[in-house]
């Protein structure tokens, strides 16, 4: 299979996996352990952290995608985490990692993700490709827009008035 798709995400949870691995799960007919390990070919870099392992993801620090929790879980979520002000010493291999991907990728998309952000700072936004990144930016004031704009272009690109759902179906090239 030749994957042409990486995630890069802030995030801690682990939705994005989740769900990718219960779809195929129940479109092809797959187990989750089928599942995730096609899944394993996606590069998907949580650069903060994330809330443990899904089952079909690692043998340690294994936490299921369910709504109960314990001592033990809260642990294994609580190491998981980092914080943006910690700095990124013990995360650089993620970094370089998103910094490679985001480098050799045809095009790059941010979703809902802040303008002033010290992470894009971190992925070397300076360093972008003008006319492969492209930006939501629903919600931001005039104000906080032009500063994008200043800081940003011709980086990244701001599709205006979109969200992220509006800029996957009227930016992203399917080809």
């Amino acid at each position: 299979m030749n994957n042409r798709v990486s995630f890069i995400t802030f995030n801690y949870d682990r939705s994005l996996e989740h769900f990718l691995c219960t779809a195929l799960q129940h479109s092809w007919g797959k187990s989750e352990r089928e599942a995730g390990e096609l899944l394993k070919i996606i590069p998907i870099i949580h650069l903060h952290g994330q809330l443990g392992y899904l089952p079909w993801q690692s043998e340690t620090d294994v936490r299921p995608f369910e709504s109960q929790l314990d001592q033990a879980k809260l642990k294994i979520a609580a190491r998981g985490i980092r914080v943006v002000h910690e700095g990124i010493d013990d995360r650089k291999e993620q970094f370089d990692r998103a910094k490679e991907l985001i480098r050799n990728a045809e095009r790059t998309y941010f979703l809902g993700v802040g303008i002033g952000n010290v992470n894009l700072e971190r992925l070397g936004v300076a360093d972008f490709v003008p006319g492969k990144a492209w930006a939501t930016e629903r919600g931001l004031t005039q104000a906080e827009y032009n500063d994008a704009v200043n800081r940003y272009r011709p980086r990244r690109d701001f599709c205006r008035h979109h969200d992220c759902k509006e800029l996957i179906a009227n930016f992203v090239r399917w080809d």
